[in-house]
């Protein structure tokens, strides 16, 4: 079990940072979410199923992540083919993608040294 702290205390980080990067989108930079941002956000906070959640909102991310590639535009606020901001060179939906990827991981991880 104490081996199990560092993994899971790095998804705790990944989860902090996504949550602290969302509210400085939208706070600080003014950024008005679409529909596919907001279901991925919602998804982040219910930690007793974060496996199957980070497989969803992983999913759902990648789809927001083609659909800015395609140019594709689904959504009618803040269209969700639209690149507003990138930074280190990720979009947000890219962000987003990699944080419930790292979370879905990590639990993951901790979820199979348990089951031996």
């Amino acid at each position: 079990m104490p081996e199990e702290k560092p993994t899971l205390a790095a998804a705790w980080s990944v989860a902090t940072a996504a949550a602290v990067g969302s509210l400085y989108y939208d706070a600080v930079l003014a950024l008005d979410p679409c529909r596919l941002c907001w279901s991925t956000l919602r998804r982040v906070s219910v930690a007793w199923i974060a496996l199957p959640l980070s497989a969803f909102g992983a999913g759902l991310a990648a789809y927001h992540s083609w659909l800015q590639v395609v140019s594709g535009d689904s959504c009618t606020v803040a269209g969700c083919g639209t690149v507003q901001h990138r930074t280190l060179g990720l979009t947000i939906p890219n962000q987003a993608l990699v944080a419930f990827l790292l979370i879905g991981l990590a639990v993951g991880h901790v979820a199979l040294r348990r089951r031996r």
